[in-house]
């Protein structure tokens, strides 16, 4: 009755061996499975050698190639050794995920995933039917990985290739599955040049800020508009408009806005928005341009009737009129009146009112800015003049009729004479002689009554004088 009469323990191994002490098997005794009996070291226990004499023998241990996976075994191969692998950032399963190689869509080695310096063996041509398309020396294989989440199988992006030898041992850096930028896995979506997921980066989808060397910025054909260009002049042939600086085909808010932050270069335009966003069509972005989107928002055209004036006394702007805007370059330290707000990009500055006129009328900074402009509600330039710490005079209009301004900026306080005077040098009339604080102090000159020509403007008190020229026009 002795079932094993020639062991010398009576027992046979789970590798069906007498006094067999399950290592001349693998774990697995599935016949059909990638690690059965430890074939030719098929078992990754280890990425090098294989098999170790700890092999369990257990149902759950047989180790199966997903579907397209398999190969046949070759007197020829190379060893591809891959340092990392991941499907973006997630790394693959221990001894679940699989490698495969693959020539013209064949299976020429595959391997589990198994860690570090995972040895993918690749099969070449030896000559047999079943090798006839293994690879050939100077090829280069190329390499898959199976997800056993999606159990989906996707190509890798390759760090550094070979080419295939024979019983040669490469070592790769990297094995990745991209994940596009619509979140699938192995997908071809891209961000196109104005970060649009899947654009084709033409007129219709980024306003034309593609580099494709056949197509002009329109995304036309062999079109004449490239983009090394500064500008363009036929993007109102396409359907849009200077302020329509978001292509919605809609002037708003949002195109004010978006127009500002070029300005104080918190963003940068593409080609299309700087055309949009230059409203006077100069070439330059500033704060005229903002007033001249602001009452295309608005639906009118504000008009400006009356006179526009901006002077600087060491750290303030007065500006007297009518005024749209006010770009400059320092910090601001006074409050804004009303509804009037100010963009800030580092030292760079852009007061406005969506009203279109500003109410403050008063500014003081840190220091005198620079790089002013200030800008009146018609959407034009207005002088700004910078008064110093000696006696001043100024008037605007200049020429006028009849009316204009006299500015006049003292140092101190005192008694001042301010009088009219032809080119022949004989007095016309004294305007003031009057006691005036210091600072700036103007009058309001009507010269209805005197005949159109040039007249000059004196000015004194203890110790300053000056002059100045006018011109009445009739």
């Amino acid at each position: 009755g002795d079932l094993y009469p020639n062991c010398f323990s009576n027992e046979v191994d789970n590798c069906g061996e007498c006094d067999g002490d399950n290592s001349s098997c693998s774990g697995c005794l599935d016949e059909n499975a990638f690690n059965f009996n430890c074939l030719n070291g098929n078992w990754p226990d280890s990425a090098t050698y294989g098999c170790s004499d700890n092999v369990l023998v257990a149902d759950d241990s047989c180790l199966f190639p997903p579907e397209g996976f398999e190969f046949n075994q070759s007197t020829k191969q190379a060893f591809y050794k891959i340092f990392e692998a991941s499907i973006g950032d997630s790394d693959l399963d221990y001894m679940v995920s699989w490698i495969g190689a693959f020539k013209d869509g064949e299976c020429v080695g595959a391997w589990p995933w198994v860690g570090e310096f995972t040895c993918v063996p690749v099969m070449g041509n030896d000559g047999e039917q079943y090798s006839a398309g293994y690879m050939n020396e100077g090829e280069q294989p190329s390499f898959f990985i199976h997800d056993s989440i999606s159990d989906e199988t996707y190509e890798a992006i390759v760090s550094n290739n070979f080419d295939w030898m024979d019983l040669e041992i490469y070592h790769i850096d990297s094995l990745n599955v991209n994940i596009d930028c619509n979140g699938l896995i192995g997908g071809t979506s891209s961000l196109d040049e104005c970060g649009i997921c899947g654009g084709d980066g033409f007129i219709d989808s980024c306003l034309g800020t593609n580099d494709c060397n056949d197509m002009d910025c329109f995304g036309v054909c062999g079109g004449e508009d490239y983009c090394e260009q500064l500008s363009s002049n036929n993007w109102s042939d396409y359907g849009f408009f200077n302020g329509d600086i978001n292509a919605d085909f809609k002037a708003d808010v949002t195109d004010l806005m978006k127009q500002i932050s070029f300005i104080v270069e918190s963003s940068y335009p593409n080609q299309y928005e700087f055309w949009a966003s230059d409203m006077n069509y100069d070439s330059f972005l500033n704060v005229v341009d903002v007033v001249e989107l602001s009452n295309g928002i608005l639906g009118s055209t504000l008009r400006n009737n009356t006179y526009n004036q901006a002077e600087i006394f060491e750290n303030k702007l007065k500006t007297n009129g009518a005024i749209g805007a006010i770009e400059f370059n320092g910090y601001l330290v006074s409050e804004l009146s009303g509804n009037d707000q100010i963009i800030t990009n580092f030292d760079k500055n852009l007061i406005f009112n969506l009203s279109g006129s500003l109410e403050t009328e008063l500014f003081t900074f840190e220091q005198k800015p620079e790089n002013i402009f200030v800008a009146s509600v018609d959407g034009s330039l207005v002088d700004v003049i910078y008064l110093s710490s000696d006696l001043q005079l100024t008037a605007y209009p200049n020429p006028f009729n009849p009316s204009t301004k006299i500015n006049f900026n003292l140092p101190e306080d005192g008694i001042v004479d301010l009088k009219l005077y032809d080119l022949n040098g004989r007095m016309i009339k004294t305007l003031v002689s009057a006691y005036y604080q210091s600072g700036n102090n103007h009058i309001i000159f009507n010269g209805k009554d005197l005949s159109a020509g040039i007249y000059l403007l004196s000015i004194e008190m203890q110790n300053y004088s000056d002059s100045y020229k006018i011109m009445l026009l009739k």
